[in-house]
């Protein structure tokens, strides 16, 4: 990478350290999909619970909505660290 050649924190141009940002970037995108996915069903919820007595049906729709992206956001919360810890 040229443009961090000047710095003592670049990284070494070694296959290791290579499939490391490749794999630190597959991760990001996995995880902005999360995201959006969660976005976009979310937003599809409120759509439907907007409409009168929903939520007398299908109130359980919600909550395991809730549970699902709690329960992403903590792997994520984890997955992240393990991958920059295993750089080091």
């Amino acid at each position: 990478m040229p443009f961090l050649s000047d710095r003592p924190y670049a990284l070494a141009e070694t296959p290791a350290s290579r499939l490391f940002v490749n794999l630190d970037s597959v991760v990001t995108a996995l995880h902005a999909e999360h995201l959006f996915t969660g976005i976009r069903i979310r937003l599809g919820m409120t759509w439907i619970a907007s409409r009168p007595d929903f939520l007398s049906r299908h109130q359980n729709w919600i909550e395991v909505n809730g549970l699902y992206s709690n329960f992403i956001n903590l792997i994520w919360i984890m997955v992240f660290p393990i991958l920059c810890v295993a750089n080091r």
